[in-house]
């Protein structure tokens, strides 16, 4: 389970990077563009996989506590 959640966590990021990266969520002024229609949604879809990613991340935390302390 572990190494599953490893997987879907490296590859939530990747996705996040790239739209991050891509310039697909925020403006060259480093705010999200609410005129484009496309930023917008950019930018929520970028905002669902962080938060995706942050409990992906906790349940890892949790599994790896598990894993080393047998609780």
């Amino acid at each position: 389970m572990k190494i599953a959640g490893s997987i879907v966590f490296v590859a939530l990021g990747g996705i996040s990077v790239f739209l991050h990266l891509g310039g697909f969520v925020f403006s060259t002024s480093g705010l999200v563009d609410l005129a484009s229609p496309v930023h917008v949604v950019s930018a929520v879809a970028y905002l669902v996989l962080m938060s995706v990613n942050m409990i992906v991340l906790a349940t890892l935390g949790h599994i790896g506590g598990t894993l080393v302390y047998g609780r």
